[in-house]
């Protein structure tokens, strides 16, 4: 019959385990740093936190990031999963919110100046077209909703200061 031994507390890592022997001083646990044991496979990659956010809040895409951190795609999939408990993807859609609001903002107080701008969020955020619907829209109409249009993002701008 086998001799049992009593649980101790591993040197290093401070957790309880089993020795095999009566001299066990340390674990055998993956992590645990024990003064001459030998790690197995690559050392793990760094990721600063701080500095992923700040890609995301710029819209750098995925291979922009995995570019900056020298780590493969499953790397940075595999990170996320460990650090926020989500995808990548997940985790980049909270993290580049700031980046659009910010760039919003910036592109608002741009448009009071230059009529490209202006042209521009005109388009995309409401949906201007570069050619009028054929279909009755009298002359009159398109210039009041042009000066409501100016007058909305007038309010818009005094409002985020």
């Amino acid at each position: 019959m086998a001799k049992k031994f009593k649980k101790k507390i591993c040197e290093t890592c401070k957790k309880p385990f089993t020795p095999k022997s009566g001299g066990q001083k340390y674990c055998k646990r993956k992590n645990c740093k024990a003064p001459g044991k030998k790690r197995m496979g690559r050392p793990k990659k760094e990721i600063d936190k701080d500095v992923f956010e700040g890609l995301c809040g710029i819209q750098c895409t995925m291979d922009d990031i995995c570019n900056v951190f020298d780590i493969t795609r499953k790397t940075l999939e595999r990170w996320c999963k460990d650090t926020y408990k989500d995808t990548f993807y997940t985790v980049f859609k909270q993290k580049r919110a700031g980046g659009v609001v910010s760039l919003r903002k910036t592109g608002f107080k741009l448009a009071e100046t230059s009529a490209a701008v202006w042209i521009f969020h005109s388009k995309n955020l409401m949906g201007w077209k570069d050619q009028p619907d054929p279909v009755g829209e009298k002359p009159e109409d398109t210039a009041k909703s042009i000066r409501d249009a100016i007058a909305d993002m007038k309010k818009a701008t005094n409002d985020t200061d």
